[in-house]
């Protein structure tokens, strides 16, 4: 008996606490901002000067996501900008949801897709996991990259495992493609118009020109027109075919990552790309 009482006790307490948790309002802070708690960790508070690292997902009014990169880590130097405020008022495994003017995230963090309006509010969910000196931070980033490094050469050889029988390996890329036609084949100097959508290993998409109403042309074989490992994927095909590329890092955003910073360092991609249309 004392057994299920302590069983029910429990119950209630945990429902007591997804109650809170939900009815749980965002607290004004800052003009433009406002933040609510997520999860409280049990980590040192925050400081002005303090470097803090932090995993983020940027959601629009509208609940749809806006920036997302898989287990990035952030890293912010805690000043006096709004957004800040919210950082000095939790401390190292806290995990927030912050409200505020796009505007203001785009004066914070220069995001590519939030980036391109001003207009509107976003929601930031921010998990912040530690708080450390310039040069601690520093020898995190480097770490970071590193552990980035080896988990994407993990991440690629399981994911070939699973569905690589039908990919060729063609100059370190991999290829399958997805749709066959009798059209033109691709030759230097032609100009594609082309569909594609690029997204990371776990699928979660980062580009996408249906989405965007965007009908790309680029001239195949000339530099800085497609990435390199892209060229390699496209060879040989044929107007109007499909192909599914994955490109490890080196044959796509390097050690750097994207300028835009969609796509992070050490991050395999994989393109789904249709030739609309080959022009001589």
């Amino acid at each position: 008996m004392k057994q299920f009482i302590g069983i029910l006790a429990l119950v209630s307490l945990f429902l007591f606490s997804c109650e809170r948790s939900e009815k749980e309002e965002f607290k004004k802070i800052a003009e433009g901002v406002s933040y609510k708690y997520l999860k409280f960790g049990d980590g040192d508070t925050v400081k002005t000067g303090d470097h803090i690292m932090l995993y983020i997902t940027v959601l629009d009014e509208k609940n749809d996501t806006l920036h997302y990169v898989p287990r990035y880590p952030y890293f912010v130097e805690v000043g006096d900008k709004k957004i800040d405020s919210v950082w000095m008022r939790i401390g190292e495994g806290d995990s927030v949801h912050i409200r505020c003017d796009r505007k203001l995230l785009n004066q914070y963090l220069r995001l590519y897709n939030p980036l391109q309006s001003d207009e509107g509010v976003v929601e930031i969910r921010a998990s912040l996991q530690e708080a450390m000196s310039a040069e601690e931070a520093k020898m995190r980033k480097a770490e970071e990259l590193s552990k980035r490094e080896l988990q994407e050469q993990l991440e690629l050889k399981k994911y070939l495992e699973k569905y690589g029988r039908d990919f060729q390996e063609i100059n370190g890329i991999y290829r399958k493609i997805l749709e066959r036609t009798d059209g033109d084949s691709i030759k230097y100097g032609d100009q594609l118009r082309v569909a594609y959508t690029g997204k990371f290993m776990n699928g979660y998409v980062f580009d996408d020109t249906d989405s965007k109403g965007l009908t790309p042309t680029f001239r195949y074989g000339e530099d800085f027109q497609l990435l390199e490992g892209v060229q390699s994927g496209l060879k040989g095909m044929k107007e109007g075919e499909s192909v599914k590329i994955i490109l490890p890092s080196r044959r796509a955003f390097g050690e750097k990552g994207s300028l835009a910073g969609i796509v992070p360092p050490y991050t395999s991609v994989i393109f789904e790309i249709k030739i609309l249309k080959i022009e001589k």
